[in-house]
């Protein structure tokens, strides 16, 4: 699969939409931990979609356990790098502390 070597190769984007296969199913056998671990290498180069999507796994529990606080470090940083619907989330899970 194409996003997957370049994901291999270090490309952020690559990495975030080969985890977003792997946590969908999508071409590939679903497996949301191994997403887990492509959108965090993609979210530590600072991209905002797999930063709010580990603030999304977080938030449900998805692959990880549930943690409130992870999630919205992870929405902050997402809102951070431009991500709107981040920074919405974010706003929502502050006023309900």
């Amino acid at each position: 699969m194409f996003y997957r070597h370049a994901a291999e190769a270090g490309h952020a984007r690559a990495q975030c939409s080969y985890g977003k296969c792997l946590y969908l199913g999508s071409g590939v056998e679903k497996n949301i931990y191994a997403a887990f671990s492509w959108f965090s290498k993609a979210a530590a180069q600072g991209l905002d979609i797999a930063q709010y999507n580990l603030g999304v796994m977080y938030l449900k529990g998805s692959g990880v356990e549930k943690n409130r606080d992870e999630a919205k470090k992870y929405f902050r940083l997402a809102a951070e790098n431009g991500h709107t619907e981040a920074a919405r989330v974010l706003e929502k899970l502050e006023r309900r502390k």
